[in-house]
């Protein structure tokens, strides 16, 4: 995983300044949210329309919401 080789975890992307916690958390990829938190995602970053991950996440899938809630606050 790039996260091994020293990527930011909290970078962000394209227009809508959007993270990989966000992303993952759209589309429904608890085990990569999961392993983002764990390697320090904050799960309190904003992207340019002001949504964090967990506003993301409630696109996706109810268990994403709630490991970006329990995780996401133990990180940040």
């Amino acid at each position: 995983m790039l996260l091994d080789y020293g990527a930011e975890v909290n970078a962000t992307f394209a227009n809508l300044e959007t993270t990989a916690l966000m992303t993952s958390s759209f589309h429904g990829h608890a085990q990569i949210v999961r392993t983002l938190l764990d390697h320090g995602a904050s799960a309190k970053t904003v992207d340019s329309q002001g949504s964090t991950a967990l506003g993301y996440a409630f696109g996706g899938m109810v268990q994403l919401c709630v490991c970006v809630c329990c995780f996401g606050r133990q990180r940040s």
